[in-house]
């Protein structure tokens, strides 16, 4: 499994991103870093995107994460508020301002803690299963 990647630093995490796709079972992974302090993003793509075409990942990949981008979002959520960056109790249209919902009350007043809740009233978008 071959990393395709802009970043020296990426591609020394190679041999063990490709261990955990190993053991994890998935076919490919796409990361991206931002690296605040140099104005940098830094992007790999490590095994397939389509195993039987050889096909690497890369940015546009489209991964089917279902739940497991949830712990990922709250983490990353409880780490800018363990800096005092943002609040649990901030509202998502003055943090996303682009945040757009028909509902008046859900766009104007939902908070961080009101999404990682799934306290929103909103319909859970899993009728797939």
């Amino acid at each position: 499994m071959q990393a395709v990647t802009s970043s020296s630093r990426l591609r020394d995490l190679s041999p063990t991103i490709a261990k955990i796709l190993l053991i994890s079972g998935a076919a490919g992974a796409s990361i991206g870093v931002l690296d605040g302090t140099m104005g940098e993003t830094h992007l790999a793509g490590f095994g397939y995107r389509d195993v039987k075409r050889k096909l690497p990942p890369d940015e546009h990949t489209i991964y089917h994460l279902a739940s497991s981008s949830k712990s990922f979002t709250a983490a990353s959520i409880g780490l800018l508020v363990a800096d005092g960056r943002v609040s649990f109790r901030d509202r998502i249209c003055d943090i996303l301002p682009g945040f757009q919902h028909p509902d008046e009350e859900i766009r104007s007043r939902t908070t961080l803690l009101d999404f990682l809740s799934h306290r929103t009233g909103l319909a859970r978008k899993d009728s797939l299963w």
